[in-house]
């Protein structure tokens, strides 16, 4: 069961990150990466995340999902866009009348402005990613405001619309980061589940996992490409297509962060490494180095 706190403004704050980057481990109590990603989180994990929202999600809690009624989830696409697997997303999700959000990279962008105008063209949502996939965690607060001012401002000239969302590389962040963010005048946007299309499962798998785990709300973190293995054989195109069919199947459209935001409450998680509350005796819950996000 998921613990949910009320706070101001119409919003929820989540007890339990239950579908986070990775399993939350403190060094001396967990035995490292977990075999199965699709593992449950012990008690601890629980209680831990419970205790970091409860204290501290109402005030710095990134959007993680929507509590809705309507049958509505957000399909999410980190890192690109890419020459090879964007253009056919974007036919799928043509083909599906569904829609989604796209967190680009300005690297990328620079590159392929005329995808991104595409993108923009045919319904979607642009959110920020980043410059590049560097790690923004170890920056101070002035250094990310400047730096995802600067990206965001670049990629709303490139495609022409404004961009109010940001996800960060790798899911990684501290207090410090986030106010950044925020002070950048970015949303962050998290995720409640991870399809694990970076983890070397095949597309069926990938998909089938996505299918399943979706409920009503939920906003899904996938990639149209990975920003440190774009040569990776992984078929974007036909796990999207899977997974937008099974879940219309269950009656669930994909709509765009925004359009899912406007459905309903707000569920809110902070997304941050514990050494931000703990010293040096945890690790962050939220981020995974071999992780390609």
């Amino acid at each position: 069961m998921i613990a949910a706190f009320a706070s101001p403004g119409g919003e929820e704050t989540s007890g339990l990150s239950r579908r986070a980057t990775k399993s939350l481990s403190f060094e001396g109590v967990s035995g490292g990466k977990m075999n199965d990603p699709f593992a449950r989180k012990s008690g601890l994990q629980r209680a831990a995340h419970s205790a970091v929202d409860a204290v501290v999600g109402n005030r710095w809690g990134s959007i993680r999902s929507v509590r809705t009624y309507q049958p509505l989830v957000a399909l999410t696409f980190d890192d690109g866009p890419s020459s090879v697997w964007t253009p056919k997303i974007l036919d799928i999700l043509a083909d599906y009348r569904s829609h989604a959000t796209f967190f680009m990279l300005v690297e990328n962008a620079r590159r392929l402005p005329g995808l991104v105008h595409r993108v923009v063209a045919e319904g979607h949502e642009i959110g920020l990613h980043g410059f590049d996939h560097r790690r923004l965690a170890g920056g101070s607060r002035r250094s990310t405001r400047r730096m995802l001012a600067a990206a965001a401002s670049e990629l709303a000239t490139i495609s022409g619309e404004p961009v109010k969302y940001f996800r960060p590389p790798f899911g990684a962040q501290t207090v410090g980061s986030f106010l950044g963010e925020r002070d950048a005048g970015l949303e962050t946007v998290m995720w409640d589940l991870d399809s694990f299309d970076w983890s070397g499962l095949g597309e069926r798998e990938v998909a089938s996992e996505v299918i399943d785990r979706t409920e009503p709300g939920s906003i899904v973190l996938l990639h149209d490409t990975l920003a440190d293995d774009p040569g990776c054989s992984f078929d974007r195109a036909v796990a999207a297509e899977l997974i937008v069919d099974g879940l219309q199947r269950r009656t669930l459209q994909s709509t765009t962060v925004s359009g899912l935001l406007e459905s309903g409450r707000v569920r809110r998680a902070a997304y941050f490494s514990l050494s931000t509350w703990c010293g040096s005796g945890a690790r962050a819950f939220d981020e995974d180095p071999d992780r390609a996000r």
